[in-house]
């Protein structure tokens, strides 16, 4: 299973088994000298989980996004802004790669696929180091 998601003018999907919850995004707390990956943290269960900018990292504009959706790292939990959609979907046949990336590309993050486009999270993770 599946939840889709738009981040900016991408449709794409994340494996159900990495997503904690989708919550709303006005719940989003800036932070003095925060990374340019990082927009800010947001408290879930009496934690602070840093919320990271994937439209940066595709070179995209940023856009507002009503949710955040709160995703489940190598070790921890994170989160990144986007518009879930109602539902989830089987649909998606693309795999996470493991394959490390040295450098990262817009477009080594997502993989083409007929349906919907998934995200990459063991390259993102990689690149910005998120445990």
């Amino acid at each position: 299973m599946y939840l889709t998601f738009r981040l900016g003018s991408l449709t794409l999907a994340i494996e159900g088994k990495r997503v904690e919850r989708v919550i709303d995004a006005e719940r989003i707390l800036a932070i003095p000298r925060q990374s340019g990956d990082t927009i800010g943290v947001v408290e879930y269960k009496a934690l602070l989980i840093p919320v990271f900018d994937f439209e940066a990292l595709l070179d995209m504009n940023r856009s507002v996004a009503p949710h955040i959706v709160l995703f489940y790292g190598k070790e921890s939990l994170n989160a990144f802004p986007a518009e879930a959609m109602e539902g989830v979907t089987e649909e998606c046949v693309m795999i996470d790669s493991k394959e490390p990336h040295k450098f990262l590309e817009p477009l080594d993050v997502i993989y083409n696929d007929q349906v919907y486009r998934q995200l990459n999270l063991s390259a993102i993770e990689e690149y910005l180091n998120i445990p």
